[in-house]
């Protein structure tokens, strides 16, 4: 198994974050991960993304030219990365803030309002952790007990951890819920 995820939008969406959630949540099951972020000097607003790959193999490199995944979280990345995506693989997009979904035929396409999730929920700064939820489902690499621990090892120590935590999952929650009902 081997998944070659890319995962893109603008600083101040959690980019970076979401991706190292992921590769804390699979190294959980002992799996091989790399992380590649790459971002711009500007802390908000500029391009962010970063490149997971997960695999029961070793990796050999992890810069992702052609991803399996990709979620694309603002139209910019859309743009980017909707061409990149290997045939036969996967597009996430972000509808909460993307008026035109992608067109190629020759792969999945699934959207979800990462956005309206986790203002719903009344954490607007956790609609990177849908991100989470998509990939749980699309890779089967983790689980909620992983994710869960990845949010731990992170917020834990800090202060008000617990709630942070507890915000946090359950938009992981409702995200997955709301992806399995899309597929």
């Amino acid at each position: 198994m081997e998944s070659r995820i890319m995962i893109s939008g603008f600083g101040g969406q959690g980019i970076v974050l979401a991706g190292t959630l992921l590769g804390e949540a699979c190294s959980n099951r002992d799996l091989n991960v790399t992380y590649m972020p790459e971002y711009g000097p500007e802390t908000r607003g500029g391009f962010a993304a970063c490149g997971v790959t997960i695999a029961d193999t070793p990796i050999g490199s992890p810069v992702i030219d052609n991803p399996d995944i990709c979620i694309a979280m603002d139209a910019k990345s859309v743009i980017k990365y909707e061409n990149e995506v290997v045939p036969g693989g996967i597009l996430v997009w972000n509808s909460s803030i993307i008026d035109d979904a992608p067109t190629r035929s020759d792969i999945s396409i699934y959207s979800l309002p990462f956005n309206d999730i986790a203002q719903e929920l009344g954490n607007p700064k956790a609609l990177n952790m849908p991100i989470l939820s998509v990939l749980m489902s699309l890779t089967n690499a983790y689980d909620l007990n992983d994710v869960k621990s990845a949010l731990e090892k992170k917020f834990g120590a800090k202060k008000n951890g617990e709630a942070i935590i507890a915000s946090n999952m359950a938009v992981v929650e409702k995200g997955l819920e709301m992806f399995k009902e899309s597929k």
